[in-house]
């Protein structure tokens, strides 16, 4: 039985195998995309981009301007970083830190029906 097994996981990863370059290029993409998308948002309403990170985004230990200066440009830059695979690690490390200082930041989590969450604001 384990001999089978074994023979039927050779033969899965060797048909595999050719795919992995292929998905990790679209997961590279895609995260790159909407990091991207993102960013040209952030840019295309830039009043509002500073008004939400003057009063709704709370980013610690920076000014809030700087702050939507620098999340803009880190979501413009970034991904295309990412897309090309220049400095893969290092970049996706600098959207992981970008992405959880969004998350911290964000004083609300939002609604759902008349259910209020606190995320501890």
């Amino acid at each position: 039985m384990i001999a089978v097994l074994n023979k039927l996981d050779s033969v899965m990863e060797s048909l595999l195998k050719p795919l992995v370059p292929a998905l990790l290029l679209i997961g590279r993409l895609w995260v790159a995309w909407i990091f991207f998308r993102s960013g040209q948002t952030k840019f295309a309403s830039w009043d509002s981009t500073l008004f939400l990170f003057e009063y709704e985004y709370q980013v610690p230990f920076l000014p809030w301007e700087m702050a939507a200066y620098l999340a803009t440009a880190g979501e413009l830059i970034l991904p295309v970083l990412l897309a090309v695979g220049f400095l893969s690690r290092p970049t996706a490390l600098a959207l992981f830190v970008l992405n959880a200082v969004a998350v911290i930041s964000y004083r609300r989590c939002g609604q759902r029906d008349s259910l209020t969450i606190n995320c501890g604001a």
